[in-house]
């Protein structure tokens, strides 16, 4: 992701990651976010819940509640409005 020497951050990271899900493409918007770590950045709260929204208003509502799941075992917590709205997306899906 790092050419011609520009120097990428977690908000960098973030925004690629919205602008991916926000044309459609989900599967790079989670690739962006599994190549943070491998260039030394840690994902943040804004990141998880960035995916956990876009799982969520995508249509792949288990791969919200994995993320979701995965990030309370390791006692990261999403803003209310996020886990509410893929609580309330959930419920509506699965009745």
């Amino acid at each position: 992701m790092c050419r011609k020497g520009l120097e990428l951050n977690i908000y960098t990271y973030n925004s690629l990651i919205i602008v991916f899900w926000k044309v459609g493409n989900i599967e790079q918007a989670v690739r962006i976010a599994m190549e943070l770590e491998a260039v030394g950045i840690f994902q943040d709260t804004y990141t998880y819940t960035t995916l956990m929204d876009a799982y969520c208003k995508s249509g792949m509502l288990d791969d919200g509640m994995r993320l979701l799941n995965w990030m309370l075992d390791r006692d990261i917590m999403p803003n209310t409005a996020r886990h509410n709205s893929l609580m309330k997306k959930y419920s509506i899906e699965k009745n």
